[in-house]
């Protein structure tokens, strides 16, 4: 579900969330990377139904090859374990919040204990973005306050 155009998007459920893709905790390095492609996703669930998950990144997977893990050792080994989430009704601004303090790029959306989708730092920015309208530009732009030039190298 996106929002309209224009109209400010406040909830994690108004944007459009990542879709889940899960990958099995025994899974090689090498196919974490192929199904990122493949899905065009930079961030994976790692867990099977009904057991406790974990996160797996690009950078997550990039480290680690850095790092010196074989392309063959299992997913498991690299991915955060109990990821932090957010919950579908948490404002755009509760999850950048979030996201700024943990120095995170991904969080889990969550809704009654499910995994509904991952959002990125791109689609939060992309959100609030968007959320800029002509009123909220004209109030920043008369709170800016602008040094004289001659001040600018003193």
């Amino acid at each position: 579900m996106t929002a309209p155009p224009n109209q400010a998007v406040t909830r994690m459920d108004e944007i459009r969330l990542r879709p889940v893709v899960t990958v099995a905790p025994d899974a090689p390095l090498h196919q974490v990377a192929r199904i990122m492609r493949a899905h065009n996703v930079s961030a994976l669930v790692v867990g099977r139904t009904g057991e406790e998950i974990a996160i797996v990144t690009e950078r997550d997977l990039t480290q680690a090859l850095a790092d010196g893990c074989e392309p063959g050792e299992r997913v498991v080994a690299i991915a955060s374990a109990n990821p932090l989430t957010v919950a579908h009704h948490a404002s755009v601004i509760e999850a950048a919040t979030l996201m700024l303090n943990e120095g995170l790029r991904h969080l889990v959306v969550s809704r009654r204990d499910r995994v509904i989708g991952i959002v990125s730092i791109r689609d939060v920015l992309a959100a609030l973005v968007s959320a800029v309208t002509p009123d909220t530009v004209f109030v920043r732009l008369q709170r800016i306050t602008i040094d004289a030039p001659e001040n600018w190298l003193g």
